[in-house]
């Protein structure tokens, strides 16, 4: 569950939000074919009373965000625990909130307090994954077959006919 916030609510150090511009018209600034997102995660973290996205690692002055001029949807608190990578699929997706972006793929991965394992996301992956399996097999023995034909001609002198 998100709540968006209004820019009369005050922003407090450590707290995670997705933002978009408010006027969608200086996303699209004619200035750069990117618009104006280029750089930006689009995540940003209140640090010292201040908006900063997340995209540069120093949080210098093009990272800080006037928070009039966006719209803000909280997301996280640096609070909350953080997980590893491996662990996401033990919780359920509204539960995990993930912070990494092309820029930083080591950002943190926080968990909701509170968040308990769900059965039904581990189920969801154990399908997922002997899915993935199951293709490997069948993957695994077509190459064996061909690898046969190739072998088998190869054994009949028809080195031309070959195909790896």
């Amino acid at each position: 569950m998100s709540e968006t916030l209004t820019t009369e609510q005050a922003l407090i150090d450590g707290q995670i939000y997705r933002w978009r511009w408010i006027d969608d018209a200086r996303h699209q600034d004619g200035q750069h074919p990117w618009g104006t997102y280029h750089c930006r995660s689009q995540i940003a973290v209140v640090k010292n009373g201040r908006l900063v996205d997340t995209y540069w690692f120093d949080g210098g002055t093009d990272s800080v965000l006037d928070p009039s001029k966006v719209k803000l949807t909280f997301f996280a608190d640096e609070r909350w625990p953080q997980i590893s990578e491996w662990q996401v699929p033990y919780y359920d997706s509204a539960d995990v909130r993930d912070t990494r972006h092309p820029n930083n793929s080591r950002a943190p991965i926080y968990l909701r307090i509170g968040a308990q394992r769900s059965a039904a996301r581990i189920l969801e992956e154990i399908e997922y994954r002997e899915s993935k399996a199951h293709s490997a097999i069948r993957s695994a023995k077509s190459s064996l077959e061909l690898l046969a034909e190739a072998r088998a001609l190869l054994d009949i002198g028809k080195i031309d006919e070959v195909m790896l």
